[in-house]
């Protein structure tokens, strides 16, 4: 599990990222960054390009 990446853009999908242990990149297209953070994100991405640059560096 602690090899799992998982992005998502809404809080529940990063409740379920965390349950597995996963590290949780929330994707910003529909809601608040902060809300994905307090939802458990580790990083926030506005779009693709940034979730690709988040990835490289994990």
């Amino acid at each position: 599990p602690s090899e799992i990446i998982f992005v998502a853009d809404a809080e529940e999908d990063m409740r379920v990222a965390k349950k597995f242990d996963a590290f949780a990149i929330g994707l910003t297209t529909n809601i608040d960054g902060e809300r994905l953070l307090s939802a458990g994100a580790n990083e926030i991405a506005d779009n693709l390009h940034t979730v690709l640059e988040i990835i490289r560096k994990v």
